[in-house]
């Protein structure tokens, strides 16, 4: 025997083209039907007589290597004791049809006259048709389908026939060929139906399936189907996983009786239990409950509890089953309310779902918006089980909508829906008499002056600008009697702060108050009142100097703020690397790593507010930033508290002097303050941190700093600083605005870092009271907010 040479020039189109052997096919079922006078597919189950080809020639007998060699035998003649020269396509060797060897020295091989069968119908019913009634006009059924087709004729669908019991005619309706479940609707209530399947191609219909009955409900009855999860303590065995076996059948039988014996009693009816599958390791079992509801007469989420919680004691000692869940989307939370509603916050409360643990629940979803706008704008996750949410950063006097929903692997349940109104303004029009009655006074002796002094006027005048955001809040009106002033903490310019108690709900409460001099002229007055106007904007939050209230009733303003009972941040970073043995008068605190990095984020946690409130803060730097209990960092530099806490470093902008070692390159050429430049400032703050509290560009002058920033140089990375946390500082000084990261994206960045050098705090637990259960602030905001608040 030889290897056939396909280039050979033998093989032309006279003699069929390549021979058989040449042909090479992917190794797929063909359609191998057996037929005699005709044949399908491409011939392979061709068993008739034909022994001549097309051009009349005789076949040579396939056991024969005379007078073409050859190695193809047909699969019957190998089986046969007989040899034979009938066309055949052993092995799907040919594109065309049956084909053999021919007895002509000239001619190798031929097609055979041979011709193609008509097309078939599907030769299978479809399996396993089962179902159940949805309701009084509706009826849920399903089958296996019938498996792909070898032949040439590809399944299009199934057609359905339906009919009650008594008719005569079916009703038929089609569905594609992947549709399985089908709902046949439009039915008569509490009637029994006829249903059965087949299969269809373009040429007819096959045979129809078994024939299933089923009744419809009554009138107002519905079925209600949960799935379960049963975890039994009994043994595995591999029959189970087979649902035609014996111990299949005993075993779901075995619960099926359970259940149904359990509810025959009860005003729900079983309708059926189903038993999906069994798994190994802890015999699972995947059930499924059909309950029958009326729902004239019952609330399909009582009885869904009541079918819930029956199925949870149904098994007693007849099954020792030791867990159940519910494999279904769960129930909207209960008892969703407003505890509490402010000017700018409320407090939501809710409980946990009916049996909320068998549904395995994983978190709750928040959802906010104002309720004019059509979506929701604000979406937080509250893990499972916590219960309380406070949300922040609210306008006055609107009303809001809110959905509650709760979440686990299969789904959300539906959502709760609260509206509640946030309170009005009361004190903004005595604000707004404040700030601006003595502008507008101000600028009417201005205006008279110029109209008089023209020239001089215009070459004397100064642009002053109060960036007020135009919505502000009101504040917590004190009687001074309820005001304690003790020891003076320091002074400023225009201004003293002391130590002091405030009187508050009954209790008392220790803080900063901020008082004029008794000399302070009506402009330092209105200083202080558009730096409360700003506190007030940027409102309470625990990492930024929050306002208690305010005294202004009185002659003598006085403003209230929280306490930062550790001081300045600056402070204490420079006294973490003085001598241990040195100033052991001075209170001191020794920063780890984590400590810093904590701090970096209370940081980013209190800008972030501040871009929310659309409010620049133009002077981020340590000196800025004070320490409360156990570290707690809150941004400061409202006014006086700058000259209060820094011990007299502080160069006043007011007074000319920029702070140009904090300033970003644009802010230092053109005067540009945003959002982008804080966060520029936020990365010399945490160079700051890290080095200890030394001076950014130390040895530099301020027209020197603008130099080195425009040739694209930045701070080096201090000693013993994380790599990490060099990038993060790195991506604050880019000189692209756009590429610097957003608040939002640095608490994000330092937050992992925690997450990947120690232990992760979500919040401090020395926060005060007022802000325990606070866990969401608002953290997607825009990188430039614009309107912003310069403070």
């Amino acid at each position: 025997m030889y290897l056939t040479d396909c280039s050979s020039p033998e093989f032309d189109s006279a003699n069929g083209g390549d021979a058989p052997e040449c042909h090479q096919w992917y190794d797929l079922p063909g359609d191998d039907t057996e037929s005699t006078d005709c044949y399908y597919g491409v011939g392979v189950g061709y068993r008739g007589n034909m022994n001549v080809t097309r051009s009349g020639r005789t076949c040579q007998s396939w056991k024969s290597h005379g007078p073409h060699r050859h190695w193809r035998i047909p699969r019957d003649v190998a089986d046969s004791k007989n040899d034979s020269n009938m066309c055949r396509n052993p092995d799907s060797s040919a594109p065309d049809g049956p084909w053999c060897y021919t007895t002509d020295t000239n001619v190798r091989w031929e097609y055979c006259n041979v011709s193609r069968c008509s097309f078939r119908v599907p030769e299978e019913a479809p399996t396993f048709l089962k179902g159940h009634p949805l309701n009084s006009t509706a009826i849920l059924i399903s089958w296996e389908n019938i498996p792909p087709s070898r032949h040439k004729e590809k399944l299009l669908g199934y057609r359905i026939h339906y009919r009650s019991l008594g008719s005569e005619l079916y009703e038929e309706v089609n569905t594609t060929r992947n549709v399985a479940p089908y709902f046949i609707t439009d039915l008569h209530p509490n009637t029994a139906y006829e249903i059965r399947v087949n299969g269809f191609n373009e040429i007819g219909h096959g045979p129809v399936s078994t024939v299933l009955v089923l009744r419809t409900l009554s009138w107002g009855e519905e079925i209600l189907e949960v799935d379960f999860q049963l975890i039994i303590d009994s043994e595995f065995s591999e029959d189970l996983l087979n649902s035609s076996s014996e111990r299949f059948f005993e075993m779901a039988e075995l619960i099926r009786i359970a259940i149904k014996q359990h509810f025959s009693e009860s005003t729900l009816k079983i309708y059926d239990v189903i038993t999906i599958h069994f798994r190994k390791g802890s015999l699972r079992a995947h059930i499924k409950v059909l309950a029958t509801v009326n729902t004239n007469t019952t609330n399909e989420g009582d009885a869904l509890n009541q079918l819930i919680g029956g199925v949870g004691s149904s098994f007693g000692d007849r099954l020792k089953v030791t867990s159940i869940l519910v494999q279904a989307t769960p129930r909207p939370p209960k008892s969703f309310s407003v505890n509490d509603a402010q000017t700018t916050y409320f407090i939501l409360t809710w409980e946990e779902p009916e049996y909320g643990s068998l549904y395995q629940i994983n978190n709750y979803t928040i959802e906010q918006k104002i309720s004019r706008l059509k979506n929701f704008t604000e979406v937080w996750t509250i893990l499972y089980p916590e219960n309380r949410m406070i949300i922040e950063n609210l306008d006055p006097s609107t009303e809001y909508t809110i959905r509650l929903s709760s979440n686990n692997i299969y789904g959300r349940s539906e959502g709760v829906l609260l509206t509640p109104k946030t309170l009005p303004d009361r004190f903004i029009r005595d604000l707004m008499l404040v700030i601006i009655l003595p502008l507008f006074i101000a600028a009417a002796f201005i205006l008279a002056v110029c109209l008089k002094f023209q020239p001089i006027c215009k070459s004397k005048q100064k642009k002053e600008e109060i960036e007020l955001s135009k919505e502000v809040g009101d504040w917590a009106e004190i009687p001074r009697s309820d005001v304690t002033l003790q020891d003076k903490l320091g002074e400023g310019a225009f201004g003293d702060v002391y130590k002091g108690l405030v009187r508050m709900g009954g209790q008392e409460r220790a803080c900063a108050v901020k008082k004029l001099k008794a000399n302070a002229t009506e402009t330092e007055r209105r200083d202080l009142m558009n730096e409360l106007a700003v506190m007030v904007t940027v409102g309470e939050h625990p990492y930024v100097l929050s306002l208690i209230g305010a005294c202004t009733k009185t002659e003598s303003v006085l403003v209230i703020v929280r306490l930062a009972t550790s001081g300045c941040l600056l402070d204490q970073l420079k006294r973490s690397r003085e001598n241990p043995y040195q100033n052991v008068s001075k209170k001191q605190i020794n920063f780890t790593p984590q400590d810093k990095l904590e701090i970096a984020r209370d940081i980013a946690r209190g800008m972030l507010h501040l871009a929310s409130k659309k409010c620049v803060h133009r002077d981020l730097a340590a000196r800025n930033v004070l320490l409360g209990e156990k570290n707690v960092a809150m941004v400061s530099d409202f006014g006086l508290s700058r000259e209060v806490y820094e011990s007299g470093e502080y160069e006043s902008t007011s007074g000319g002097m920029l702070p140009v070692r904090w300033m970003a390159l644009e802010s230092l050429e053109d005067y540009t303050y945003n959002t982008k430049t804080d966060v520029w400032s936020f990365g010399v703050l945490l160079w700051e941190i890290e080095s200890g509290g030394k001076m950014p560009y130390s040895g530099l002058g301020g027209m020197e700093i603008i130099e080195f920033l425009k040739a694209g140089q930045i701070l080096a990375k201090p000693a013993g600083c994380p790599d990490e946390i060099y990038d993060i500082m790195r991506s604050c000084w880019s000189l692209d605005p756009k590429k610097r990261p957003s608040f939002s994206e640095l608490l994000e960045s330092l937050e992992e870092e925690i997450k990947t050098k120690g232990d992760f705090v979500e919040d401090k637990d020395c926060l005060e009271q007022e802000f325990k259960g606070r866990t969401n602030f608002s953290l997607d905001q825009k990188n430039d907010l614009d309107g912003e608040t310069a403070m």
